[in-house]
C-alpha cells in the first residue's frame, strides 16, 4: 500500500517485505501522481529561498539635529532649529545669527529701559519666544520675500512702531532649510545667508558647498555697493585680523573694514542697519544702509547619503579653518556641540604669534622650533562668540 501524507509518500517496511510482487503490481499513475507532488513542493519551497537570498539588507538611516552657543565676546550668537512633520514629508529649518553693534535706548522688549542693546536681536529672540520666527523661516528663499528679505522689512516696520534707528546695529542670517520627501525618496537642501557666516554641506565625506562670504575680499560684492551708490567717499579703511598657521600658530594679517555711512562694517551686508530718523518719523532704504543681496543655494541628495551640514558664526570659521588638514578632516564629521566645544578651545588655549613669511621659511627649512615667537592668549574682550547648527544624516551602525 502507498500511503499520501503532508506530501510525503513513502511505502512501509512490513508492506514491502510481505509482497514480494509489490513493485509490478504498483500502476503507473501512482508514479506520475509522486513527481507531480514532488515537483509542486519544489516549487514551493525554490522562490521563497530564492526571495531571502535576493532581498537586500534594510538600512536604517538616523537624522540628528544639534546646536550649540558659547557667548565668549559680544554676546550675541543666536541660534534656532524647526521641526515639522507631515503625511508625505518632513521639514527642517536651521538657523544662525551672528549680531553686531548696539545703540543706546529704550529697549522696549526690557521695560523701556535705557541700555545699550541691539534692537535687531530683541526683536528675533521676540519672534522665537511666539513662535513666529518658524513661519519666517519656511518661506520660498526664491520668492519675492524670502526668509531674509521679509525679516529685513519687518525690522523696517519695528523701526517706525518703536521710533528707532538700526543704522549701527545688525546680525548676519544663514538659513538652511532641508526638506525630506517620502515619496521621491529625496533629501532637498535650500541656504540662503546674508553677512560672512558660513554655510558648509559635506556629502559621502567630499564637500559639495561652501557658502559665498559676504565681505571686503567679495568683488561682486564690493561692485554691488559701487553700482547701489552706497559706498562712502572713502569705501574701505585698514584693519587688523589674523590668520591660523597651524594648531598652535597664528599670525597678524591685513584686513579692511567696508565704510558706509557713518557705519564701518566687516562685512559687506547684514540684518539690520536700518536709517530712522526720529526727528523727522522718516525711515531710510527698508533694505538697509548696505542693501540685501543675500546668496542662495539648493541641493538635492538620497536619502541614504551620507551628510554632515552646518552653518555657524564667523567665531567658528576665523579659529577652526580647513586649510588646516586637521581641522577639514574635523568638519567632515562633527556636530554642532563638537564644532562650538572645539572652536571655544581654541579660542581659550595659549597661541604662538609669530610672522609669517618667518613661519613659511621655517617649513620649507625645518626650523620652526627656532623662528621668534610670542606668546598670545585671547582673553576676556578677545575672543568671538561661537555657535553653530548642524543636522547629520548617517546609517547606524
Amino acid at each position: 500500500m502507498i500511503h499520501f501524507h503532508h506530501q510525503q509518500v513513502f511505502i512501509t517496511e512490513m508492506e514491502f517485505s510481505n509482497n514480494d510482487n509489490l513493485i509490478q503490481e504498483i500502476h503507473p499513475v501512482v508514479f506520475e501522481e509522486l513527481g507531480r507532488i514532488l515537483n509542486k513542493v519544489c516549487e514551493l519551497q525554490e522562490p521563497a529561498d530564492a526571495a531571502a537570498d535576493d532581498k537586500p539588507p534594510v538600512i536604517e538611516i538616523q537624522r540628528v539635529v544639534d546646536s550649540a552657543v558659547h557667548l565668549l565676546g559680544s554676546k550675541q550668537d543666536l541660534v534656532h532649529t524647526a521641526y515639522r512633520s507631515f503625511e508625505n514629508s518632513e521639514e527642517w529649518d536651521l538657523v544662525v545669527f551672528d549680531g553686531h553693534g548696539s545703540m543706546n535706548n529704550k529697549n522696549p522688549y526690557h521695560d523701556n529701559k535705557h541700555e545699550n542693546y541691539n534692537l535687531v536681536l530683541a526683536i528675533l529672540q521676540d519672534l522665537i519666544s511666539k513662535g513666529e520666527l518658524d513661519t519666517i523661516l519656511a518661506r520660498d528663499i526664491y520668492g519675492e520675500e524670502s526668509p531674509a528679505m521679509y525679516l529685513q522689512r519687518f525690522l523696517s516696520k519695528k523701526c517706525v512702531e518703536y521710533s528707532q534707528s538700526m543704522i549701527l546695529s545688525g546680525a548676519t542670517m544663514s538659513l538652511i532649510q532641508i526638506r525630506h520627501d517620502f515619496l521621491t525618496k529625496k533629501i532637498t537642501v535650500n541656504v540662503e545667508t546674508v553677512g560672512d557666516s558660513p554655510v558648509t554641506i559635506y556629502c559621502n565625506g567630499e564637500q559639495v558647498l561652501s557658502s559665498e562670504i559676504h565681505d571686503y575680499t567679495n568683488v561682486t560684492e564690493m561692485k554691488r555697493l559701487a553700482d547701489e551708490k552706497r559706498l562712502a567717499f572713502t569705501p574701505t579703511i585698514p584693519s587688523n585680523s589674523f590668520k591660523v598657521l597651524d594648531e598652535k600658530t597664528l599670525c597678524v594679517v591685513k584686513s579692511k573694514y567696508i565704510c558706509v555711512r557713518e557705519c564701518d562694517l566687516a562685512m559687506t551686508q547684514s540684518l539690520g542697519h536700518i536709517d530712522y530718523k526720529t526727528w523727522t518719523k522718516t525711515l531710510g532704504d527698508e533694505k538697509g544702509i548696505f542693501g540685501l543681496a543675500p546668496y542662495k543655494a539648493t541641493m538635492v541628495f538620497e536619502e541614504t547619503d551620507e551628510l554632515n551640514i552646518k552653518a555657524y558664526s564667523d567665531g567658528v570659521s576665523d579659529i577652526v579653518v580647513d586649510t588646516l588638514p586637521c581641522d577639514k578632516e574635523f568638519l567632515k564629521t562633527s556636530n554642532a556641540t563638537e564644532t562650538a566645544n572645539f572652536a571655544k578651545s581654541r579660542w581659550e588655549q595659549k597661541w604662538f604669534n609669530v610672522l609669517e613669511k618667518s613661519y613659511r621659511e621655517a617649513v620649507v627649512a625645518g626650523t620652526l622650533d627656532q623662528i621668534k615667537r610670542a606668546e598670545h592668549m585671547f582673553g576676556n574682550g578677545g575672543a568671538d562668540d561661537v555657535c553653530c547648527v548642524s543636522w547629520i544624516q548617517t546609517m547606524k551602525r
